[in-house]
């Protein structure tokens, strides 16, 4: 069986079509409004502290992808995943998780330039919570304010324009969050 993204350098977006719905039945209850307290950013989990990270940019159409070296440095793109009809998508990041061999997966989480939770990073929380009950790792979240502006901007000043650009900024985007985490991890320990 293939890969849940396609193989390449173009980055291009996975056969696999699978969205996330919170307002369905199998999904955790999606709050009416953003919590006034918002939680920590980081749980208490155990987790190594070797071994390759994915990371993920949750979007409506797409999910980017990135991965880091097993020595936790370096973060890279790998391409997206179509969000199409649940739970494929879990599914399509937990054999993703397997196949790249993670140990530990980082979503980020998209809060407002005022640090408070918005629709988005409620999304972001019960995505991340429906994902912790099909992979066999844990599944942490991390800040993301102005990842995607960033890795436009990096694509621009890299020459990269129109639909090539959008095709490749989500997994540019996941990078991004998950370098963040990374140089986070690195200063902390």
């Amino acid at each position: 069986m293939g890969s849940p993204l396609e193989r390449g350098s173009s980055f291009r977006p996975a056969d696999v079509a699978i969205p996330f719905h919170p307002d369905e039945p199998s999904h955790p209850e999606k709050p009416s409004h953003p919590d006034p307290d918002p939680a920590p950013l980081r749980e208490t989990v155990l987790e190594p502290a070797h071994g390759s990270v994915l990371g993920l940019d949750l979007g409506d159409a797409r999910i980017g992808v990135a991965i880091s070296d097993p020595d936790r440095r370096l973060a890279v793109p790998v391409g997206t995943i179509h969000v199409g009809q649940p739970p494929g998508e879990l599914f399509a990041v937990a054999a993703l998780a397997r196949e790249r061999g993670a140990t530990l997966i980082v979503l980020g989480l998209p809060l407002s330039l005022r640090g408070e939770r918005g629709e988005s990073a409620v999304h972001a929380e019960s995505f991340a919570q429906a994902l912790r009950n099909v992979v066999d790792v844990p599944v942490e979240l991390h800040d993301e304010r102005l990842s995607t502006v960033e890795a436009e901007r990096a694509l621009a000043a890299a020459g990269t324009r129109g639909r090539e650009r959008r095709r490749v900024v989500d997994a540019a985007a996941a990078a991004v969050i998950l370098q963040s985490w990374l140089d986070g991890q690195q200063s902390n320990g």
